[in-house]
């Protein structure tokens, strides 16, 4: 029982320091090239392509018979 939470211990100091470091940089410092609607396009490209990989990519079922 001593020792249960110590990856859980670790991965929290490691992911914290980590994940600071990353936020500042791609958060703060970096700025985003595609203006103020930008997340919002990303959305609504990604939900397209996913509706793309549905219809069109995505196996169907095999046929038996």
């Amino acid at each position: 029982m001593g020792f249960a939470f110590l990856p859980i211990g670790i991965g929290s100091l490691v992911g914290g320091r980590f994940g600071g470091r990353v936020m500042h940089h791609f958060g703060e410092v970096t700025t985003s090239p595609s203006g103020p609607g930008g997340d919002f396009r990303r959305g609504v490209l990604t939900a397209l392509l996913l509706w793309i990989y549905d219809r069109v990519i995505k196996p169907g079922k095999a046929v038996t018979g």
